[in-house]
C-alpha cells in the first residue's frame, strides 16, 4: 500500500482508497484501519436511534461533570470561608 492510500473497513468490506478521499469514506461509514485490521479512525454512524444514544449518554456525562464542578466549588467555598474566619 503507498503513502497516499489507506484502509478503510465498513462491515466485512475492506478498500484501500486515497488519502484524500478519506473524510468522504468516513461520512459513508467506513472506518479508517491499519495494516493489522485495528481501527485508527471510528466512522461516523448515519443510524439516528445511535446517534440519539450517543447523546444521551454524552449529555449524562455532562449533568455528572456539572455536578463534580459544583462540589469542587462548593469544597473550595467552605475552605475560603474557613480560612477568612480563622484569621
Amino acid at each position: 500500500m503507498g503513502n497516499n492510500k489507506i484502509r478503510v473497513r465498513r462491515a466485512n468490506v475492506i478498500l484501500e482508497v486515497p488519502n484524500d478521499e478519506k473524510s468522504d469514506y468516513i461520512n459513508k461509514g467506513y472506518s479508517v484501519i491499519d495494516e493489522s485490521g485495528k481501527v485508527i479512525e471510528e466512522a461516523l454512524s448515519n443510524d439516528v436511534n445511535e446517534l440519539r444514544l450517543q447523546v444521551q449518554k454524552l449529555e449524562a456525562v455532562i449533568r455528572a461533570k456539572d455536578e463534580e464542578i459544583s462540589d469542587l466549588k462548593n469544597e473550595v467555598s467552605s475552605k475560603t470561608t474557613k480560612r477568612s474566619a480563622s484569621k
